[in-house]
């Protein structure tokens, strides 16, 4: 079944097209992994290439940095096999994983703090927004 698809979407006109560059990302990351080190295999990806321009996808900005500083040998390393690359940009995106961006940790606050934002909300005037927002604060807070 798999090959009758792709033998159908070869025959098209249109997703010819789609598939030769289809094709080519799948190969430029194959070449992209050759080329970096382990460490940073698994955090960049190649998102796209337009005019000779292979766009680079990174996790976190550390990781953009040092595929930029990279980014000559990179593209010696696409010309070498063959793909035409006269640059090479880098983007950050990082990936999304919920469960990690959704959790947070509760950070106590001790009771020295505590006894400063008491005082400190004890000394603002009656019905200030501040001195409301501060109660609320230590009514909220966990404490150490």
């Amino acid at each position: 079944m798999r090959s009758a698809i792709k033998n159908y979407l070869r025959a098209d006109g249109a997703a010819a097209g789609v598939m030769a560059h289809g094709a080519l990302l799948l190969r430029l990351n194959g070449m992209l992994a050759q080329a970096l080190p382990s460490v940073l295999q698994g955090a960049v990806r190649v998102a796209n290439i337009k005019s000779g321009k292979v766009i680079l996808m990174a996790e976190n900005g550390s990781v953009a940095v040092k595929l930029r500083q990279m980014a000559t040998r990179l593209q010696t390393a696409f010309r070498a096999a063959g793909v035409e690359c006269n640059g090479v940009d880098v983007k950050v995106q990082p990936s999304e994983i919920l469960s990690e961006s959704m959790s947070s940790s509760t950070k106590p606050l001790s009771a020295t703090s505590c006894q400063h934002l008491q005082t400190l909300s004890d000394s603002l005037p009656e019905g200030s927004d501040l001195r409301g927002a501060l109660e609320k604060l230590l009514s909220r807070v966990a404490r150490e």
